[in-house]
């Protein structure tokens, strides 16, 4: 339809004249959840492939790892969910980017339960 056209050529320009008038915040976590939207689609594969690079970099980390023994590493269950579970809490925390106050109190919790 000619609507559809229309939409389909002005609607970007549109877009990238309401992003450039936007405080610098505001553009920078629409940049961050627009490029979260794409790591999203393949959460899990990459978070692996992020926890591989880590013991890469730093292979006295996995010793902290309850899965440091299942080999092959990159096809662990307990690798997987982790890498899981952290992406899930990490995409969380990119859509409540606009909500500082009930972000921050639950990266605190999270950092506790991180530490010894």
């Amino acid at each position: 339809s000619v609507w559809g056209t229309i939409v389909s050529v002005m609607g970007p320009a549109l877009k990238k004249a309401h992003f450039d008038k936007m405080p610098e915040e505001d553009r920078n976590r629409v940049l961050v959840q627009e490029s979260w939207a794409l790591v999203k689609q393949d959460s899990q594969s990459l978070g692996v492939n992020l926890f591989l690079k880590i013991f890469e970099i730093a292979p006295a980390a996995l010793q902290l790892f309850s899965f440091k023994d299942e080999a092959p590493l990159s096809e662990s269950a307990g690798l997987k969910l982790h890498a899981s579970l952290v992406m899930n809490t990490v995409g969380k925390a990119v859509d409540n980017l606009d909500d500082m106050e009930s972000l921050v109190p639950a990266l605190v919790e999270l950092a506790e339960r991180h530490s010894d």
